[in-house]
C-alpha cells in the first residue's frame, strides 16, 4: 500500500515526465487531485496499519523507514523505466516469500 500511495504521488508530479510502466500513470498525471488523495489515503492506511501491528512509536518509526524505502527505489527506478508489471510480480512475490519463511 505504501509503493502504491507513494507512486500516486509521484506520478502526479509536474517536475517529472509521465512514466508508462504499469499503465495508470497517465490517467493519474491527468486526474492529479483524485491520484493525490487515493495516494495520501493509502499512506495513511499503511501507517495506520503499522501503527496497529507494532504499537505507536514502534508503528510510526517503521512506517517512516518503509516510505524512506520505497521512495528511495520509486526515485531511483522510476526515470529509468525499471517499473513496470513484472517488476512489481517480482516484487511483490519476494517479499511475500521472504515474508512467510520461516527458519
Amino acid at each position: 500500500m505504501a509503493f502504491a500511495g507513494f507512486y500516486f504521488q509521484y506520478c502526479t508530479s509536474e517536475r517529472i515526465q509521465t512514466p508508462e510502466g504499469l499503465g495508470f500513470e497517465g490517467w493519474a498525471a491527468t486526474h492529479a487531485k483524485i491520484s493525490n488523495s487515493m495516494g495520501l489515503a493509502l499512506m495513511l492506511l499503511s501507517c495506520i496499519l503499522c501503527i496497529v501491528n507494532w504499537g505507536l512509536g514502534a508503528g510510526i518509526f517503521g512506517f517512516l523507514i518503509l516510505v524512506m524505502t520505497i521512495g528511495s527505489l520509486i526515485l531511483l527506478a522510476a526515470p529509468l523505466k525499471l517499473i513496470n508489471r513484472i517488476f512489481v510480480l517480482v516484487a511483490l512475490l519476494g517479499m511475500l516469500t521472504f515474508e512467510n519463511l520461516h527458519f
